[in-house]
């Protein structure tokens, strides 16, 4: 019988969604967005994530992918680094002082920029209150991340101390008495 027929056929290749997420650096306690810049009707990220955005709190460097499917069920995957930068540490010692003196409080620290409250803009304050204080520093790195820790100065009272005058005739002598709460004299 040797009949034949033909017919043809279309083949529609649909391009792949297109993908991208920008990576991002935050400091460790801070959160960032992450945003996939495509067409897509679908999103799935590695966090469980399911819209285009994602907010997250990483506290050590992560990478995360998504995966979108667009309208023709056709999917692409990325990747974002998220580079998370440690906070700086500071400390700074606690100090007490007599009523009237000061003390140099120091942020001992790696900052590269530093914010007392009251004022100040250096790694050290000299301050003199008139009673028990507390003092605040901030400190900014290299990174741009930044850290507070806080300080009291403790400021004890002085002594009260009298003497009573005293008469005496030439030749006498007198009982000078320091009328105080002290714990040493000099005379």
């Amino acid at each position: 019988n040797l009949c034949s027929a033909s017919t043809t056929a279309v083949v529609t290749v649909n391009p792949l969604p297109t993908v991208s997420v920008a990576n991002a650096t935050i400091c460790n306690g801070n959160s960032t967005i992450l945003t996939a810049n495509t067409n897509g009707t679908t999103y799935t990220w590695s966090n469980g994530g399911s819209s285009t955005t994602i907010t997250i709190s990483p506290v050590n460097n992560t990478t995360y992918s998504v995966t979108v499917g667009d309208i023709n069920l056709c999917s692409a995957s990325t990747t974002a680094a998220v580079t998370v930068n440690p906070l700086p540490t500071v400390s700074v010692a606690n100090a007490t002082i007599c009523n009237g003196n000061s003390a140099t409080l120091t942020a001992n620290t790696n900052g590269t920029t530093y914010t007392w409250n009251g004022s100040g803009s250096t790694s050290t304050k000299t301050v003199s209150p008139s009673a028990t204080a507390t003092y605040t520093v901030t400190v900014g790195d290299a990174n741009l991340c930044s850290a507070s820790t806080t300080a009291v100065v403790t400021v004890n009272s002085l002594p009260t101390v009298s003497v009573a005058n005293a008469t005496i005739c030439n030749g006498n002598s007198a009982t000078l008495t320091a009328n105080t709460n002290g714990t040493t004299y000099t005379w």
